[in-house]
């Protein structure tokens, strides 16, 4: 089970560490955030600048808070899910197969709450070091940090155990 969770988490951590937002460089082929940000922007150097940081958040979002969610929805149809058989999804072939004893519901329910606090706490960490920049306005800030908390809530609200919320709240 960790090593089924370690391809995920790598991937996701990967696509945090090169995030680059659209209109930077690099794009990942979705035109949602860059319509966004020029409307913010208003065309001013300055006012382009500022709202950059939210768009840069809120495409941040739109990228991670998914994954996150296709993370969660999958292990918990894998490894967690009652089948027909009177076993959970996959678990038990992965397992046996793998030679180790099943895992309890407890112990793959705090390997996934793990994952999910490593991730969002990792997409988390790199929108508020965004927020934090130079040269940020105040509104700029708080319309960022609404968005980041936004995409907090989304994962929150599918897995509340991991309690997401009180840690980004924390960062606010």
């Amino acid at each position: 089970l960790k090593e089924y969770l370690s391809r995920p988490r790598r991937e996701l951590h990967d696509r945090l560490a090169a995030f680059a937002p659209e209109g930077r460089d690099a794009g990942d082929g979705e035109g949602d955030g860059e319509g966004e940000g020029e409307g913010e922007g208003g065309g001013a150097a300055g006012g382009a600048a500022e709202a950059s940081s939210t768009t840069y958040v809120r495409q941040l979002s739109a990228a991670h808070v998914p994954a996150l969610l296709d993370l969660n929805t999958a292990w918990r149809e894998l490894f967690m899910a009652p089948a027909a058989d009177g076993e959970a999804g996959a678990a038990p072939e992965a397992a046996t197969a793998a030679g180790a004893p099943a895992a309890s519901a407890a112990a793959k329910e705090a390997m996934l709450v793990e994952a999910l606090q490593e991730l969002t706490g990792g997409m988390i960490e790199v929108g508020r070091r965004r927020l934090q920049e130079e040269g940020v306005a105040a509104d700029e800030l708080l319309a960022g940090l609404r968005v980041l908390m936004g995409g907090v809530a989304e994962v929150h609200a599918a897995a509340p155990e991991a309690d997401l919320l009180s840690r980004a709240t924390r960062v606010a």
